[in-house]
């Protein structure tokens, strides 16, 4: 039956190609499935190195492009479900792309998979990864996730479902740590030397989270952002674990980042050419995991300083004569980050948010609400908010102090506005929730000649 479902996975995405449906990430992954249930087990057992997991709710696409590239560079054959496609089906279909349809066997060293948080538990049971990485964990999407203790608690009964995957966690995460507790295999931690990075701004909110121990807020004495930094519990006297792999001497910059990541007893200068701390954990993560993996430093680093980033991440289109970058922002943590690596390139500047409520951004947009748009200074800079919650966005920032926003709902035209507000030789950024993002790209980019199949995919898999 495995023969008979490759062909019928490859069939499908040949048709859904040709028929404009998309870029084949998740039907074929559906139908082969159907004809062989057992085809993810089957062809994960297959990869020479065992697959890698990437999951969390911030910096999963980002970590595994990384983390692929780097392993590309160094020589691997990789399945990779790079649309973004994170589901079962989607990793069923990147899967059977993979293995010959007439022979049945994988054509690559390893995998590396990004999962959705709620997918895993059914999902790493049947690919008994090598490593299980977590990128972090923070409120997304409660009408699909619920809270955090429900994810946290479908990432638990994941990890244990593979008792002999190593964990790499982020240990300035409290609830990452938490899930590694008690399991069977080795655990690493990634995490930031947090000298120099105490926020100490009088207008940021300081969350907390339970200790992993006994369960009682932790206190955090040095701040990288949301929960995350150097925490510790005043009452059980739990505390971050010690990190095995280093980011440190931090230099964050309006375009770029770099930093030093040491790793096994070595250091080496990693110069990142996108901006954000976020994505200064996106490259601990994926340079932490390509060094359990077996490659050298100096490579590694070479890999995350020519990278570019996934499709809808920082991304520039030509708008009115401007460059509009466009940015993927569907959580509060993910958000503000965004916000404060914008605001970081101290010129003038126009900001846009693109706001909706589709089954693929999450039906409930209550998290604009956690967003700390009070913290950043933005009383000089012409906002357009747009999509089909836009007048949410608007009374949001409107509570922030912010008047003069302009409401545009159609997203498109709200980036042809953006670019005219834009002040001159200032720079444009756009934030939009997916289908926001995809909308924008639909009617933008193809006047560029830049929409491509996996844009195509990336909307039929979000709709699936």
């Amino acid at each position: 039956m495995l023969f008979a479902a490759l062909i019928a996975a490859r069939t499908a995405a040949a048709s859904s190609r040709l028929l404009g449906r998309g870029s084949g990430t998740t039907y074929p992954g559906v139908l082969a499935e159907r004809i062989h249930p057992g085809l993810v087990r089957d062809l994960s057992r297959q990869l020479r190195s065992g697959p890698v997991v990437v999951t969390g709710t911030n910096g999963k696409t980002t970590t595994c492009k990384m983390l692929g590239d780097t392993l590309a560079a160094g020589g691997m054959r990789l399945v990779r479900n790079e649309s973004g496609s994170n589901l079962r089906q989607g990793i069923a279909s990147a899967l059977a792309a993979s293995a010959g349809a007439f022979t049945g066997r994988v054509r690559a060293d390893t995998a590396i998979l990004e999962v959705d948080e709620a997918s895993t538990a059914s999902v790493v049971p049947l690919l008994q990864p090598r490593v299980i990485c977590v990128t972090n964990l923070s409120r997304d999407q409660l009408d699909r996730y619920g809270d955090l203790e429900t994810i946290g608690s479908r990432l638990t009964s994941a990890i244990r479902s593979a008792p002999g995957a190593t964990l790499l966690m982020n240990a300035d995460d409290p609830l990452v740590v938490a899930l590694g507790k008690g399991h069977d295999g080795p655990v690493a931690y990634f995490g930031l030397d947090t000298t120099g990075l105490t926020d100490a701004a009088p207008t940021r909110r300081i969350n907390t989270a339970p200790c992993p121990d006994c369960g009682r807020p932790t206190a955090l004495s040095a701040v990288v952002y949301g929960h995350l930094g150097a925490w510790r519990c005043d009452s059980c006297g739990a505390r971050r674990p010690a990190a095995d792999f280093v980011a440190g001497e931090i230099r964050l910059g309006a375009h770029g980042s770099d930093f030093t990541f040491t790793a096994l007893g070595q250091s080496v200068r990693v110069t990142l050419p996108i901006a954000g701390l976020h994505n200064v954990y996106n490259a601990l993560a994926a340079g932490s995991c390509a060094a359990m993996l077996g490659l050298p430093l100096p490579a590694i680093a070479a890999s995350l300083s020519s990278f570019e980033p996934a499709f809808g991440r920082s991304e520039a289109l030509v708008v009115e004569g401007h460059d509009v970058e466009l940015l993927l922002a569907k959580n509060p943590a993910g958000a503000e980050q965004t916000i404060t690596s914008v605001l970081a390139d101290t010129g003038p500047k126009a900001l846009g948010f693109a706001l909706n409520d589709n089954i693929a951004d999450g039906t409930d947009v209550s998290w604009i609400w956690d967003v700390d748009f009070e913290a950043h200074d933005l009383s000089s800079v012409p906002i357009v908010v747009s999509g089909s919650r836009a007048r949410d966005l608007a009374l949001r920032l409107k509570y922030a102090g912010k008047r003069g926003v302009r409401v545009c709902e159609d997203p498109a035209d709200a980036v042809r506005i953006l670019a005219e507000v834009t002040p001159a030789g200032g720079s444009a950024h756009m934030l939009a929730t997916y289908t926001a993002m995809l909308a924008i790209r639909n009617v933008l980019a193809p006047a560029q000649g830049r929409f491509s199949a996996l844009g195509k995919g990336l909307r039929h898999g979000l709709q699936h």
